[in-house]
């Protein structure tokens, strides 16, 4: 087996190098990358010019470019899209989706089954995990709990949406009623109400609106759009919230790109580094909050899985798959509103012993049942039909 590998810095792109080098398995890297991930000739002329495509059996990377997808299509490889985004980010999907030449796999459940639903066969259900290997790795030392000890920590986007440059030429009607339905979905876990009650006819008014309002008579909002714009913002709600009101009673830090100035009770920290930081924040953190983005209906985030792999105690909205998956007050602990979190997150630290017993079967499962080695081997045997060999 020959890959093609494309990257930019993401995530699960080192994990994956490591498991391959690891496997012995032959890829060769992509040197350069796109500036645009639906049209960019630079990069779709220098592909064509220095790679020979027929020395490969598919091209990987990670998340879903359409990019990609058509390159792999007109020269005729596998192309595998091992995704951790939800939603994909990617406006009109169904312009490259259905190549045959795709092998999409998604780790919430509800959207696989949505493109399945609308006749998409390329795309799979696949859980994340960890890289067990490097995680085994880890030096842990009094120098970085002193750095990145708290009671309560969270590393995250706190994701400042578009929404109210979206409400803003709409009717006062529908203006109303979406904010009705965020209040309502920002009190129920476990149920997403904005597939069903933002319907076609809504979409249709508030479009209708906008062509009278906006002098952009060809902008048209989607709902796509609209439901990730409020999901974001009702995400970005609750984390404020949970870091404003843990972060007076206990000593709490959170992690991000940007600040934000209506979190006043928190330490912000910076960002972290995924692979040489983060897992020091969440081993040292005695909480680690994790409060889903509401745009993930049913899957496990790789927050989850990265918390747990390290022995951290994870307290995290409830959400269908982790239900499943985990034993709620056994290897985590699920929340179901704020007040609820935070009854949950005094009663763990006021049980250190509950707590750490919870933060090690958490990691076991994890470290056991979750490991990026077998999930690529999943993906592996699915698309070309055969099992990776093991290391001997």
């Amino acid at each position: 087996m020959n890959l093609l590998i494309y990257h930019k810095d993401d995530y699960l792109f080192r994990d994956l190098l490591d498991i391959l080098n690891r496997e012995s398995v032959s890829y060769s890297v992509i040197p350069c990358v796109f500036t645009d991930k639906y049209e960019d000739p630079v990069f779709w002329d220098w592909c064509t010019r220095n790679i020979d495509f027929s020395r490969y059996d598919a091209l990987i990377a990670v998340n879903y470019h359409p990019i990609l997808a058509r390159l792999c299509y007109k020269k005729g490889i596998k192309y595998i899209a091992w995704c951790y985004d939800c939603p994909l980010n990617v406006v009109s999907v169904e312009d490259t989706m259905a190549y045959e030449t795709n092998y999409v796999f998604l780790f919430d459940r509800q959207q696989y089954q949505s493109y399945y639903n609308r006749g998409f066969r390329t795309v799979y259900h696949m859980p994340l995990g960890v890289n067990t290997h490097r995680l085994a790795g880890l030096k842990y030392s009094p120098a970085a709990e002193q750095k990145y000890s708290c009671e309560v920590g969270f590393v995250g986007n706190l994701y400042a949406s578009r929404l109210q440059e979206i409400l803003a030429p709409m009717s006062p009607f529908s203006q109303g009623y979406l904010q009705a339905l965020m209040d309502a979905q920002f009190s129920i876990y476990g149920c997403y109400l904005l597939d069903s009650l933002l319907t076609d006819e809504l979409l249709q008014q508030i479009n209708d609106t906008y062509r009278e309002k906006v002098s952009d008579t060809a902008f048209v909002l989607t709902k796509e759009a609209l439901k990730f714009a409020m999901a974001s913002e009702i995400t970005r709600k609750e984390r404020i919230i949970l870091l404003n009101l843990l972060g007076k009673r206990y000593n709490t830090k959170f992690y991000s790109y940007t600040p934000s100035d209506l979190i006043e009770n928190a330490l912000y920290c910076g960002s972290v580094n995924y692979v040489t930081e983060m897992p020091f924040v969440f081993h040292y953190s005695k909480i680690n909050l994790n409060p889903i983005m509401r745009s993930i209906q049913t899957g496990i985030p790789l927050r989850a899985f990265d918390v747990m792999g390290v022995g951290g105690f994870l307290l995290s909205s409830w959400q269908e798959e982790l239900a499943e998956t985990y034993v709620d007050g056994e290897d985590l602990v699920l929340y179901d509103s704020i007040p609820d979190a935070i009854e949950k997150a005094a009663f763990y630290l006021s049980h250190e012993d509950i707590r750490i017993k919870i933060a090690h079967s958490g990691q076991q499962k994890t470290l056991q049942e979750h490991n990026l080695r077998n999930i690529l081997d999943l993906m592996l045997k699915e698309v070309f039909r055969i099992k990776v060999p093991p290391n001997v």
